[in-house]
C-alpha cells in the first residue's frame, strides 16, 4: 500500500470525477496513480532501510531501524483507510449495475488471474538473495518510464476501441509474467552472499522494464475505457464502482495467491528440525495463472472485449437517462 494507499477511495473518487468530465484526458490520471505507487513503494523501502536513513537521513546513525518502520506505516495507513471506506460505505448508496456493466466487471476480474501469482515475484526475489534496497533502486527509471509509456500510447487509448490495446499487448504481458517468475531461480543460482555478476542487475531491468510496457498498455487500456463508458451524469459514482468492482477481482486473487503458496511448497525435513525447499508452490501458481489466463483470453476475453467495445453508447447510461439516449 502506498502512502496514499489509506486515502484510495476517495483519491478514486475524485480521478473519476475528472475523467468524466468532457475534455479530460484519460492518461493523465493513470500517469497520477503511477506516480503514487512509486512513490509508496520506492520511497518507503529507501525509508524502512537502516542503511539508507543512517547515510543520508540522519545525523547520528542509529543502525537497526529505518526512519520509518513497517508496523508504524501499515498501523497508521490502515486506521486512515479503514475510516476512509466506513464512511463512503455509510454515505454512498449504490443502485443495482445493469447486466453490462456486470458483464464488463467479470471480464476484467477473470483477466486479473492471469498476473495473481505476480504479486510474489518482489518476495521470491529478496528471498532467492536480492536485497531489498537494490530492488526498490531498480524500481526508480521505471517510475519515468511507465508515465513516458502511458502518454505514447493515447494514440490507441483516445479513440473508439480502447480495449485493442489490452488486446493486442495481452499475450506480451503474460510472456512477461513468465520471464519475471524464470529470475526468482536464476537470482538463487548467480546470488552469492548478496553478490551477483555485472550483467545480472541489466538483465533484470530489462526485464522489469519489458513487465513495465506490458502492464502499463493494458492498465492504460482499462483506464480509458472505464471512461469511455462511464455516464457522467452520475458524476464519479459510476466509475469509480466500477472500478472498485476490478480492483476486487484483482486484489482477492492475490490474496488467495498469497494464501496458496505455502500449502503447495513441498518440503523435506530432517531429524534436527531443518527444512529446504524441494519446490515452490510459487512456480505451480505462476505457471497455472498464466494457463489459466492465456485459456481465458483464447477462449473467451477476445471475444468479449470485442463485444464490450462494440456496444451503443446507450447501453453503459443508467436509470431514465438510458431511455433519453435511446430516443436519440
Amino acid at each position: 500500500m502506498g502512502p496514499t494507499g489509506g486515502c484510495h477511495l476517495l483519491e478514486a473518487h475524485g480521478k473519476k470525477e475528472v475523467m468524466a468530465r468532457t475534455g479530460s484526458i484519460s492518461y493523465w490520471c493513470h500517469i497520477i496513480m503511477q506516480i503514487g505507487r512509486f512513490i509508496g513503494f520506492g520511497l518507503f523501502i529507501n525509508l524502512a532501510s537502516p542503511d539508507f536513513s543512517n547515510k543520508y537521513l540522519r545525523i547520528v546513525p542509529k543502525s537497526d531501524v529505518g526512519v520509518v518502520t513497517l508496523s508504524g506505516f501499515m498501523f497508521t495507513w490502515s486506521i486512515i483507510y479503514f475510516v476512509c471506506t466506513t464512511l463512503i460505505f455509510i454515505c454512498k448508496k449504490e443502485e443495482d449495475a445493469d447486466p453490462e456493466i456486470e458483464s464488463a466487471e467479470v471480464d476484467e476480474d477473470k483477466r486479473n488471474l492471469a498476473f495473481a501469482a505476480s504479486v510474489l515475484n518482489d518476495f521470491k526475489l529478496v528471498e532467492a538473495g536480492l536485497s531489498k534496497e537494490v530492488l526498490a533502486q531498480l524500481s526508480v527509471p521505471l517510475a519515468p518510464l511507465g508515465l513516458l509509456i502511458t502518454v505514447l500510447m493515447t494514440k490507441w487509448t483516445s479513440g473508439l476501441r480502447p480495449m485493442s490495446l489490452f488486446r493486442n499487448t495481452y499475450g506480451l504481458t503474460l510472456l512477461s509474467t513468465g520471464i519475471s517468475a524464470a529470475m526468482v531461480p536464476v537470482t538463487r543460482f548467480l546470488s552469492n552472499n548478496g553478490t551477483f555478476p555485472s550483467w545480472y542487475f541489466p538483465s533484470l531491468l530489462g526485464i522489469d522494464i519489458f513487465a513495465t510496457i506490458c502492464f502499463t498498455c493494458t492498465g492504460v487500456a482499462q483506464v480509458a475505457f472505464i471512461t469511455k463508458i462511464s455516464d457522467p451524469a452520475y458524476g464519479a459514482t459510476y466509475a469509480t464502482l466500477f472500478n472498485t468492482g476490478i480492483n476486487v477481482g484483482a486484489i482477492g486473487s492475490e490474496a488467495v495467491s498469497l494464501w496458496l503458496v505455502d500449502p503447495l511448497t513441498v518440503k523435506s525435513c530432517s531429524s534436527d528440525g531443518l527444512c529446504s525447499t524441494v519446490f515452490d508452490g510459487y512456480y505451480v501458481e505462476t505457471i497455472a495463472c498464466v494457463i489459466m489466463g492465456a485459456g481465458w483470453f483464447y477462449f473467451w476475453g477476445n471475444k468479449a472485449i470485442t463485444e464490450l467495445q462494440e456496444k451503443p453508447e446507450s447501453a453503459w447510461k443508467l436509470g431514465t437517462l438510458r431511455n433519453e439516449w435511446q430516443a436519440v
